[in-house]
C-alpha cells in the first residue's frame, strides 16, 4: 500500500519515511460491504482499526447514542474504538475500506521508534553510555510522545547499547544476509548500498553521527536490505535482537 496513506494515521505520523516504508510493505487494505461488523463492544483489542473510505456507525450497548465516522475526516486517523476491551461496536453504513494493523507490530515500531530518537538525543554529545535519570529526562523534556517516558521503562535498554570500533573499509553487515543487531553510527563514517536483483546499484548513502541501520533485524528478523561498510575508522554502538525482544517482553 502507499506509505504516504500512512503518514496520515495517528500514531504512525510519527514514524520516520524509511519505517513507514518498510511497514507499507507488509500491509494490506480490506475493502468490505455495508453491514459489516469491524469490531464488537467488549472485544480485547488484538488490532487497530483505520477507516480510510466510507462511513462507520459506533454504537454501545446501554446507550441510544449513535456516532458515525466517515473515512477522510481528521477524526479517521485515529483506529476505530480503540481500548481493551472495545468500548464500542462498529458497523460499516457504507461499503468502506480499512487498514487492520496487528496490536503488537504496532507497539513494536512505536517502541523502536522511541529508542532511536532517545538514543539519537542522549548520544549526541559523544558519550556512549547513559549516566543519570536526569539526563533522560533532560533529552526528552521538549518532546510530548515522550514525556511519560522513564528511565526504569527505557534506560536500561539504552544502557544496554555496545560500543563496537570498525577500522576502514570492514563490512558491518552485508545485503541478503542475516543480521541480528540494530546500529547507531557514533563516531566515523559509513557507506550503504543496495543493489537490484541483477546487482545493479540503486541506492548509496553516507551515515554519519546518529544515523542508524540494522531496523529490519529488530522489527521483522529479515535479512539485511543493505551492505553496510565504514569509511573510516570508527564506534557503533549495537543492540541485538535478543535484548530487545526481553524488553518488549518485560
Amino acid at each position: 500500500m502507499d506509505a504516504a496513506l500512512l503518514k496520515n494515521l495517528v500514531p504512525l505520523h510519527t514514524l520516520d519515511d524509511e519505517l513507514l516504508g518498510r511497514l507499507a510493505e507488509t500491509l494490506a487494505t480490506d475493502d468490505l460491504p455495508a453491514g459489516t461488523v469491524l469490531c464488537e463492544q467488549g472485544d480485547r483489542e488484538g488490532e487497530a482499526i483505520y477507516l480510510l473510505q466510507g462511513s462507520v456507525e459506533l454504537t454501545a450497548s446501554g446507550s441510544a447514542m449513535k456516532r458515525v465516522l466517515m473515512g477522510g475526516t481528521p477524526d479517521a486517523a485515529y483506529a476505530l474504538a480503540p481500548g481493551s476491551p472495545r468500548q464500542f461496536t462498529a458497523r460499516a453504513s457504507t461499503p468502506v475500506r480499512v487498514l487492520r494493523i496487528a496490536s503488537d507490530k504496532l507497539d513494536r515500531l512505536m517502541v523502536f521508534e522511541r529508542l532511536t530518537t532517545i538514543v539519537t538525543t542522549l548520544h549526541a554529545d559523544g558519550k556512549p553510555r547513559v549516566e543519570t535519570d536526569a539526563k533522560v529526562e533532560t533529552a526528552l523534556a521538549g518532546s510530548a510522545p515522550f514525556r511519560n517516558l522513564t528511565h526504569r521503562q527505557l534506560g536500561p535498554l539504552i544502557e544496554a547499547l555496545i560500543p563496537v570500533k570498525v577500522r576502514t573499509g570492514e563490512t558491518v553487515v552485508k545485503q541478503g544476509q542475516a543480521n541480528d543487531s540494530f546500529y547507531v553510527v557514533q563516531e566515523g563514517r559509513f557507506e550503504a548500498i543496495h543493489r537490484d536483483a541483477h546487482g545493479q546499484e540503486r541506492m548509496r548513502r553516507t551515515l554519519e553521527r546518529g544515523a542508524s541501520f540494522g531496523a529490519d533485524a529488530l522489527l521483522t528478523g529479515a535479512p539485511s536490505p543493505t551492505t553496510v561498510a565504514a569509511l573510516e575508522d570508527g564506534v557503533l554502538l549495537k543492540l541485538s535482537r535478543q535484548l530487545f525482544e526481553q524488553f518488549l517482553g518485560s
